[in-house]
């Protein structure tokens, strides 16, 4: 779900200003593309594992969601760091792209089991 939100959240900035009042859409000829159907495919994936659906892709789908966000966050960050006048779009894109990341990660580790119970120790005997 984490990863989810993160692509919908990538998508969306991409028409927030980016630099200058500039959005990524004008900014980029095809990085916003990338961006775009990297977060389209993630919220894709995701809504296929939520609805219990075994999408088949190489080494996972949380894996593959995961690199997608890397690739994301190597771009968004790319820009972050090669900009001079930088926007909030930017930064949430960047936070958008991390989130996409942590919930790719979280879901190749796959379903956590619970703890055991821990026992109480024996009441004291009766003095």
């Amino acid at each position: 779900m984490i990863a989810g939100a993160g692509g919908i959240g990538l998508f969306l900035f991409l028409f927030v200003d980016w630099a200058s009042t500039v959005s990524a859409w004008e900014a980029f000829d095809v990085v916003d593309i990338v961006l775009a159907a990297i977060g389209l495919g993630v919220v894709a994936l995701v809504a296929a594992r939520a609805a219990g659906q075994n999408v088949a892709v190489p080494g996972g789908s949380g894996t593959a969601i995961a690199l997608a966000g890397f690739a994301a966050a190597i771009i968004t960050l790319t820009f972050l760091l090669e900009s001079d006048d930088r926007e909030i779009g930017l930064y949430l894109s960047v936070l958008a792209a991390l989130a996409i990341v942590y919930g790719g990660w979280v879901a190749s580790r796959g379903p956590v089991a619970p703890r055991p119970a821990t026992t109480a120790p024996p009441p004291p005997p009766p003095a």
